[in-house]
Order: structure tokens, then sequence, then C-alpha cells
């Protein structure tokens, strides 16, 4: 008697408990809970994080966060009205707060995505890169940290809405960018950029000035993507803080507008300190997290940036020896 007593309760617990489990992991998210751990995060939420301009480091007050929700109900049916949407923005810190979605007894969240919109900058998508349009790995649900990149006119308006992706609440905020959109026949694909920026700093470079014996993965910096004029390449160091990074920029247009833009870095970075030489102008920047230095080639109306983190790079001396082998690879690259 006592064993088929006990029989029934295992039977109990295998038909209530393993259920409870399954509903559990299913709200269970790709993305990680914060930037710097490797717990998962949850579909639900919250979310929170904060939003910046990737050229000056600034926050940006007033960013659009959009948070859409997919429900399945037991039946594993979707439809139009299981979709969740929530709009917010960011405060003057350029922090944002998206709270927990409800969960109903008979439905199950089965995505989410968010987005994070300002005009006149490249949008953020916590699935995938606006470069490429491939997954994005470092979104993190708590302690986001969201880099926008300023928009140029070189990038496609038709490309940024398939990017963005649809919804209630997106196309009144984007109906601005539709007859941009139709304004020329401009291609989906952006064209390659004539800076070969691969040739110009590599992981090796980065070891043999730094001694930093870990692992980087690398790819174009931030949503922005290569175009004639512009390239980038992002070093990111694997499982460490954003201060092991090292990136760089690369401008390449008339001397008129490289020199606007140099001009708009040296306002935008008040602490600066300039060097100008016979056909070259640049700017060592320094701050508490990174090393800057912006190169104006005049004689190949090219402007360069590049950052280094603190962490990555000792000392300002590090960042200009690794300028120094760009420079010196750049005098045997045609641009």
């Amino acid at each position: 008697m006592k064993s088929i007593f006990c029989i029934v309760v295992l039977i109990c617990v295998v038909a209530f408990v393993l259920p409870a489990c399954y509903k559990t992991s299913s709200s269970l998210a790709e993305f990680r809970y914060r930037p710097d751990s490797v717990k998962l995060g949850r579909l639900s939420g919250p979310f929170d994080g904060v939003v910046t301009d990737a050229t000056t480091k600034t926050p940006i007050k007033s960013a659009l966060i959009y948070v859409v929700w997919t429900y399945s109900k037991d039946d594993n049916t979707l439809s139009s009205n299981n979709l969740n949407e929530h709009l917010t923005s960011t405060d003057s810190r350029g922090y944002y707060f998206v709270p927990m979605s409800a969960l109903s007894s008979d439905k199950t969240i089965t995505n989410v995505h968010l987005i994070v919109y300002k005009r006149g900058y490249v949008a953020y998508r916590s699935d995938r890169r606006f470069s490429d349009f491939k997954p994005r790995f470092d979104f993190a649900q708590r302690a986001n940290r969201v880099r926008l990149n300023p928009w140029h006119d070189e990038l496609s308006h038709k490309k940024h809405l398939r990017y963005i992706g649809k919804g209630k609440l997106l196309k009144t905020l984007t109906v601005w960018e539709i007859p941009k959109s139709l304004e020329s026949n401009i291609q989906d694909k952006s064209p390659k950029s004539s800076v070969q920026i691969s040739q110009l700093l590599n992981i090796h470079d980065i070891a043999s000035i730094t001694h930093y014996q870990g692992s980087f993965e690398s790819g174009p910096l931030g949503n922005t993507p290569n175009t004639t004029n512009y390239s980038s390449i992002h070093f990111r160091a694997v499982g460490k803080s954003e201060s092991f990074d090292v990136a760089l920029r690369v401008w390449n247009n008339t001397l008129s507008i490289i020199t606007k833009q140099y001009e708009e870095f040296k306002q935008d970075f008040k602490n600066a300190t300039e060097t100008i030489d016979q056909n070259n102008r640049s700017m060592t920047i320094t701050s508490k997290n990174i090393y800057g230095i912006t190169y104006l080639d005049e004689t190949k109306s090219t402007l360069f940036l590049l950052t280094c983190g603190t962490s990555q790079c000792k000392s300002l001396k590090q960042a200009q020896q690794l300028q120094q082998a760009i420079q010196k690879r750049l005098r045997s690259q045609s641009l």
C-alpha cells in the first residue's frame, strides 16, 4: 500500500512540476542578463541601459525605445493580436527603463525585440546589426550599452526602414523616412570602401605593442556600414570590458569635407591637444577610459580616428605607436 501511495505522489510531481519547468524555460532568452554576466536574460524583461553617441561618447536624450513582445497561446497559434508593444524614451543621462511584460495564463512569450531610434542616427536593434544584418551578440537585458552612429547621406533610407522593421508604433516614428527612401533608386548593398582598412591595423599589431595575450573579435564598428567614403574596424576583446577594445575609423573624401569633419572633432573634444605638420594635422585625446588620436592627411584627403581603451593601451605612447604603424602601412597603400 505504501508503494502504491509513493507511485501516485511521483506521478503527481511529474504531471505538475515538469510542465511548470517547461513554461519557465520558454521565457529564457539567447541574450545575457548583464554585459558582464554569463547568466541568460529573460524575454519578459525588465530592460534598462544607456544610449550614447558612438563618436562623442555623450548621452543621447529623448532617444525612442521601442519594445515588442511576441506571444503564442497554449495551442501554439500566433497572430497579430499576439503582439505587445511598449514605447518610452531616454532621459537626460541617456538612460532608459522598460518594465516587465505581463504574462497571462494562456500565453507564453516566444520572442522580444528592442529598437532604439533617434532622428539623425542609425537605429539600433537588439537582435541584429545594421551594417550586415547579421545577428547581434552584445545585447544585454540589464545595464545594456547602446552606441548610436550619426547618420550620413551615403546611407540608404530604404535599407534603414527594412532594418528597423514593422509595427504600429514604429510606423508613426519612421513615416518621415518613407519619401526619402523613394527619392532615388539606391541599392540595398553599400559599395565597398575604397579604404583598405583591414590592411592598416590587425590583431598582431595590437598584441606586439600592448602585449595583450587575450583574443579579439573584429568587424565593422557599431551599426554604420562601410561605404566608398567611410570604413571602420572594431577589435573587441573577448570576455573583457569596453576599455580593452581598439577601434579605427577612416574617412576618405574631398579635402574641404574632411577638414570640416576634423574641425567638428576639435569642437567635440575640448581637451584635445593639436599638432600641425606641413601637410598633416593631428589631435591626441585623453580621457578616463580611452586614448584617442585623430589624424588628418591633407595630401590624401583622409581622416583617421584611432581609439584605444586604457586597459588595452596602458599609456598614450602605446596609442601613438599604433597610429605610427597605421601611417607606415598607409604610405604603401594607394587610397
